[in-house]
């Protein structure tokens, strides 16, 4: 497994398994199991995800044990007051059925946001959460936050796939120490990303599929990366990256796929934060 520092000096899996809209028992139970024995050591969760206690059964099932992997995890913005925020952690732990979490994120910039963090640094100084990190900050976003937390984020999480490429936020992020994690990595089936031209034809050079292609691009600029699939041969698939590697010229043919396209919120989608920090 291709490994990448994290900004404390630990090494951190580049691929981890994406559990969103994975919220049907059976499905969950099965994908995470075939996601341990195709060698996923990194499961990312949140609590909006209503998953937690399939993520729990499906590694007490696996042969794993709990030092073999790690558990990712959100707290959402209607739970940023600080006594909100202790319930949504104590709950994940038992949820979960584990006494640590390995990364805690924020799950969007929200209301209280700094409440939450308070919590989520007592926590870190218990032992209970490894490693704290946000997901979908900007870059101005991130600029405010570091100046007002004493234990900075790690891994900011953040749309990214050859259509949305967010090279800028990848460059700042680098200059902070701060690890990109890569959601949507394959743009979440919302285009026509897999069946693009540069990917299909870099497909046949490599003898690898236009999904890999697209994965090894992001593993391949330092990003970490949360592919999902229910599918257990795409779950494989989907980690078999590490044993080929894009050439340079290739790597800047697909840097000119960039349409700055999403297929989400933005960060600084001001409607869309206002409505999260109210209704879950």
């Amino acid at each position: 497994m291709l490994k990448l520092k994290l900004k404390s000096g630990e090494m951190i899996d580049a691929i981890g398994f994406g559990t969103y809209k994975i919220d049907n028992e059976k499905n969950a139970v099965e994908s995470i199991i075939n996601a341990c024995d195709a060698g996923y050591r990194l499961f990312d969760t949140a609590d909006m995800y209503k998953n937690h206690k399939y993520v729990a059964k499906a590694l007490k099932e696996s042969s794993l044990k709990r030092n073999e992997y790690k558990i990712a995890t959100k707290i959402w913005p209607t739970d940023y007051k600080s006594d909100d925020t202790k319930r949504a952690i104590d709950k994940a732990l038992k949820d979960l059925n584990t006494d640590y979490i390995d990364i805690l994120y924020l799950h969007w910039r929200g209301v209280n946001q700094y409440e939450a963090w308070t919590v989520f640094e007592d926590y870190k100084n218990e032992g209970i959460l490894k490693h704290l990190a946000v997901c979908n900050f900007n870059k101005e976003q991130m600029e405010e936050f570091y100046k007002n937390v004493d234990i900075k984020p790690e891994i900011d999480q953040l749309e990214t796939h050859p259509y949305f490429q967010n090279n800028e936020m990848k460059e700042y992020l680098d200059n902070k120490g701060i690890i990109l994690e890569c959601w949507g990595p394959l743009a979440q089936a919302k285009s026509n990303l897999l069946e693009d031209d540069l990917l299909v034809e870099l497909s046949n050079k490599y003898d690898k599929s236009p999904a890999q292609i697209a994965l090894r691009w992001n593993i391949q600029r330092g990003a970490m990366i949360i592919p999902k699939s229910t599918h257990k041969s795409r779950i494989r698939e989907n980690i078999e990256i590490l044993n080929f590697k894009l050439d340079d010229e290739d790597m800047e043919k697909l840097k000119k796929l960039n349409k700055d396209q999403r297929f989400s919120h933005a960060p600084d989608d001001k409607e869309f934060l206002n409505q999260i920090s109210k209704n879950k």
